[in-house]
């Protein structure tokens, strides 16, 4: 992400970011769907971690599906 002015960054706090979920367990889901461009927020089960490619940057990194997602979604998973 740029922006036109650093001030922007001032005064923000990084997001402290715990252990990855394992399979099986109940997270909450906050993210970007691929298409959108609002905040999406969901509950779910871990039922898959694997490698793939983020569609907002391209990079290759951790993925964490849920049951009953359609698609592979980059997102972060905070343990509930």
């Amino acid at each position: 992400m740029t922006v036109d002015n650093d001030a922007f960054w001032e005064g923000a706090v990084a997001l402290a970011i715990g252990v990855s979920p394992r399979m099986q367990q109940s997270v909450d889901v906050v993210g970007y769907p691929m298409g959108g461009d609002g905040i999406s927020i969901t509950a779910g089960i871990v039922s898959r971690i694997d490698w793939g490619e983020y569609s907002h940057s391209d990079e290759k990194n951790l993925v964490v599906v849920r049951a009953c997602c359609p698609r592979s979604l980059p997102f972060f998973c905070l343990s509930t």
